[in-house]
């Protein structure tokens, strides 16, 4: 599994200008198969040309996590280290 490396984000007028939209946090501290390996890397690309503030979440979860974030995103999370 590969992302494209060709990819091109065509979108030129960003939704949010000047980082005014909601605070994405992507969960990578539960061994996320997509977040180590780098395939969750388009989406944060897309969101943040789109005005979106991303950013990666490194621990595990607690009523500290969350905070700041207005979305969450989830995915695969695996109970040990798979590398």
């Amino acid at each position: 599994m590969s992302n494209d490396s060709n990819f091109l984000i065509g979108r030129y007028s960003p939704t949010y200008p000047d980082n005014d939209a909601s605070a994405v946090t992507i969960d990578g501290g539960h061994n996320n198969f997509h977040v180590i390996t780098n395939l969750m890397k388009p989406l944060a690309d897309t969101l943040s040309v789109d005005g979106y503030n991303v950013t990666y979440s490194t621990h595990s979860f607690s009523e500290e996590v969350p905070k700041g974030a207005d979305i969450l995103v989830l995915m695969s999370e695996m109970s040990s280290d798979f590398r």
